[in-house]
């Protein structure tokens, strides 16, 4: 985000950012290491709070964070056998 407070545009709206570090949820899905998409499905299951801006999801970067911590995901597909 930019030093001056606000964020890039988001369903073109300025966000103003008030001390709190917000992220899209591709920011958001960079830091977790997953698509935007799982993002908004993270949400949507009430797992990862986010605020609608337009149609667009806004995050906070601490609870993105506290969830990263909670999260155990490998990326890639399983392995067949889980031994190996």
């Amino acid at each position: 985000h930019l030093s001056n407070g606000i964020l890039p545009c988001v369903n073109n709206f300025l966000i103003y950012n008030s001390g709190m570090d917000l992220l899209t949820t591709k920011q958001a899905g960079k830091i977790l290491n997953v698509c935007s998409s799982r993002v908004r499905q993270l949400h949507l299951a009430g797992l990862l709070p986010a605020q609608r801006v337009g149609r667009d999801l806004v995050l906070l970067l601490k609870d993105v964070e506290k969830f990263a911590k909670t999260m155990n995901h490998t990326p890639g597909r399983p392995k067949n056998n889980p031994e190996e």
